[in-house]
């Protein structure tokens, strides 16, 4: 915090010069009088240096208050994601060895839905006919993606003749050629 020019003058008679004319009789008032600026100066600056140590002080608190909350924020925030992280990996695991165990499938979800028993012969005949019906489902559309693919290919064959055969007629290619033989007759 800075004062004013007039605060740092308040204590000091306004007009009078700081040291007085040279008069022999002035001398001990002027000593007198000198002393008490230089003690009240003394006491200003020890205010200030003391305001100025406070402030400084005070900002040193806040910082380590504001450090000290910054890391426990970022603590919790770990802690927060390593559990997340830990719940998810044993989710995972979980479903992973309901998987390899043939206990669970019921509806496209895995764990816990209707139809999922875990009696002693480990999968039940619901869950046994679902997958093999899954499993029929799934061959029948690699079948049509691979009939798929095999009518794609046809296709382009039959457009790749029919495009040699239109640029042969327009005098593009020599007769034998392809696309890739372009030459002018």
């Amino acid at each position: 915090m800075r004062r004013s020019d007039k605060q740092w003058r308040d204590g000091e008679p306004a007009g009078d010069p700081f040291l007085p004319d040279h008069d022999d009789d002035a001398g001990p008032l002027a000593v007198s009088r000198l002393r008490d600026r230089v003690e009240r100066l003394e006491q200003q600056v020890g205010a200030q240096y003391t305001a100025t140590a406070a402030y400084a002080t005070l900002s040193q608190q806040g910082l380590d208050e504001a450090r000290a909350e910054a890391r426990a924020d970022i603590d919790r925030t770990n802690a927060t994601l390593l559990g997340l992280i830990d719940r998810l990996r044993a989710e995972v695991a979980g479903r992973l060895d309901a998987l390899a165990t043939g206990q669970a499938f019921a509806g496209g979800a895995v764990g816990g839905g209707a139809g999922v028993s875990a009696g002693a012969g480990g999968a039940s005949a619901d869950v046994t006919t679902r997958l093999a019906a899954l499993e029929e489902h799934v061959v029948g559309v690699m079948r049509a993606l691979e009939a798929s693919v095999h009518e794609n290919m046809v296709l382009r064959q039959q457009l790749a003749d029919l495009q040699r055969k239109v640029m042969q007629a327009d005098g593009w290619l020599v007769s034998g050629g392809g696309p890739s033989d372009l030459t002018m007759r």
